[in-house]
């Protein structure tokens, strides 16, 4: 136990007398292996005659301890470019390749040291700039450089080179603005399109609904119109003048504040099928006087339009005496007020149908005045 007390501390003793053996130059090398350098050790060290070589410029510039890189600089150390032995190396090409303006700014103020190797070195980073600014205008490195690059030419480094920046930041920027315009060109013309195509959609969906409810509208016509005696004529006989007309009025007074277009189109088709009626009427009457069977004929009428039947094959099955009796004029008239009454009671029964929703309160007046648009005849 006391002989390894004894080692030790003859150990710890022989240290300070180790160190007072070793040359400043070592000095400063075992200082930067340990990274523990300090620059005060390192002036003392070159004050004793320590020589600055690339390796301790190279040490201290990659522990980044910028005040020892000055002080190697200021002692004669080339920061352009630096031989010692086999070992050489570039402050400025590490600086402008780790991003260190500090660095940068140790080389441009003793660029006359080296005025060739400088110019040489800086033209051939603002080159590669320009190279690198071709190939990746838009990225950040390329906006870094540049602020290196601008520090070159504040030396008065690489000059010729600047007009050269300066051209191909001009293509560079004439072709963004290029691309930029084909761009816009392009996303213009996408948008139209789009939009024609949104257009002819909404057409196609406009078409579509309104064929449908054409297809629906004669359905509903082609329905009411083989009931139309039955369900409609019988009852409105049974209904006086003053109620019929009452029911009228009330539909009108409706329709004409809150739907007007059907009560239009309503309005005109009862006048139609009203002035037909008359027609109808006086035309019987003539042939009534001539000896022609009215009533063969209405109910030949009736049997063509609730069977849904051509009168041309309706007649042929009938009895000779019976299609002799019957008459094509009257047919034909017959056959046109039928259709006028189917047009003018599929408009009154839309007319009806809203009201009655109105009056429970199950339809809002806009809600009205949108079915309303429904009604515009084209």
């Amino acid at each position: 136990m006391k002989t390894n007390k004894l080692l030790t501390i003859l150990t710890v003793a022989t240290l300070p007398f180790l160190a007072s053996c070793m040359s400043p130059t070592e000095k400063i090398a075992r200082g930067l292996d340990k990274r523990t350098l300090t620059t005060a050790e390192a002036q003392y060290a070159i004050a004793d005659g320590a020589e600055v070589s690339a390796d301790f410029l190279e040490k201290a510039a990659r522990q980044g301890k910028v005040d020892l890189v000055k002080l190697f600089v200021s002692k004669g150390a080339n920061p352009w470019e630096m031989k010692s032995g086999t070992k050489t190396f570039s402050l400025f090409d590490y600086a402008v390749r780790d991003g260190s303006f500090a660095y940068l700014k140790i080389c441009l103020d003793v660029k006359e040291r080296c005025p060739e190797l400088a110019e040489k070195k800086a033209t051939a980073y603002v080159e590669s700039v320009i190279a690198k600014l071709s190939a990746e205008s838009a990225s950040d490195c390329v906006s870094f450089n540049m602020s290196f690059c601008a520090q070159v030419w504040d030396a008065g480094l690489a000059l010729p080179a600047k007009s050269k920046m300066e051209a191909e930041q001009k293509r560079i920027a004439e072709e963004k603005a290029e691309q930029k315009r084909i761009a816009e060109e392009k996303a213009e013309r996408e948008r139209l399109a789009e939009l024609e195509r949104q257009r002819l959609e909404k057409e196609r969906q406009e078409k579509m609904r309104k064929e449908t409810a054409k297809m629906r509208e004669a359905l509903g016509k082609k329905i009411l119109r083989t009931s139309i005696r039955t369900e409609i004529f019988i009852p409105e006989q049974k209904l006086s003048e003053e109620e019929r007309s009452r029911g009228w009025a009330l539909l009108e007074v409706f329709g004409e504040e809150y739907m007007p277009t059907l009560t239009e189109r309503c309005k005109e088709a009862r006048q139609a099928f009203l002035e037909s009626k008359g027609n109808l009427d006086e035309l019987s009457s003539a042939l009534r006087a001539e000896g022609t069977n009215i009533d063969i004929n209405s109910e030949f009428l009736w049997a063509v339009v609730e069977n849904e039947v051509s009168p041309e094959a309706l007649k042929k099955q009938q009895d000779p005496d019976v299609r002799d009796q019957i008459n094509d004029i009257f047919q034909a008239a017959g056959t046109r007020w039928v259709d006028l009454a189917s047009e003018y009671w599929w408009l009154r029964y839309k007319l009806t149908d809203f009201y009655s929703q109105f009056k429970i309160g199950a339809i809002t007046p806009d809600e009205l005045a949108a079915k309303d648009a429904e009604f515009v005849e084209e």
